[in-house]
């Protein structure tokens, strides 16, 4: 299943231990939504098209036949980069083993891993404010709100971006959450939520300017 987000779009299901949900809409500051959301089980994937290749979520499920991440954004770097002008896309791809959830990012969509009442982020964002913090340059809590905070130093479709891997495991009672930057940039930080829409809603409403999309994996207890 591929989804686009012209108009709020979720879904919900179960893979193993794990219940899963997603939700996508558009924000009131943007004219369009072009963030996708891949649902392949056990491949679940969050992009975000804003730079990227007009009509995506038709491309990928016309055109990729693929079922695994390293297929996905390779797919995604190659359509984009062969478009006649320089497009490109973030993307966070979350590959299900049961409790055990392989990641693979490029871009600044995140992963927050949800347990004791906290959002503890799990992937670093390929962001030019994080190469500040890292350099001493900038200040931890004022990435945020920089000036320059939106901009990337590598995407999917322009150039030999490195691909980023973590993995995650869920214990009962915790949650990981797969969201765009409208979700986790917006003006109120990410709180625990019980489903993926519910944190769509919450960065609505707290005036995220930016398209917010999310996928949530749940241990329940």
């Amino acid at each position: 299943m591929v989804m686009a987000a012209e108009a709020p779009r979720s879904a919900h299901g179960q893979l193993g231990p794990l219940f899963w949900s997603s939700f996508s809409a558009c924000s009131p500051y943007r004219r369009s939504n072009r963030d996708v959301l891949v649902v392949r089980a056990p491949l679940f994937a969050v992009v975000d098209g804003d730079l990227g290749l007009p009509g995506l979520a038709d491309v990928i499920a016309q055109g990729w036949q693929g079922s695994t991440a390293p297929e996905l954004f390779a797919f995604l770097h190659n359509i984009n980069q062969a478009h006649e002008y320089d497009a490109g896309v973030a993307a966070l791809a979350a590959t299900l083993n049961h409790a055990q959830i392989h990641l693979t990012w490029v871009g600044d969509c995140c992963a927050f891993h949800v347990r004791d009442g906290r959002l503890e982020r799990m992937t670093r964002p390929d962001l030019l404010v994080e190469v500040m913090v890292d350099q001493g340059k900038l200040p931890a809590q004022d990435a945020r709100e920089h000036p320059h905070g939106k901009i990337m130093m590598q995407v999917l479709g322009i150039g030999k971006p490195d691909i980023h891997r973590a993995v995650v495991f869920l214990h009962p009672g915790e949650q990981l959450l797969l969201c765009t930057d409208g979700v986790w940039q917006a003006p109120s930080p990410p709180t625990r939520q019980s489903h993926a829409q519910a944190y769509v809603e919450a960065a609505l409403k707290s005036g995220s300017k930016d398209n917010v999309s999310a996928i949530l994996f749940e241990h329940p207890l």
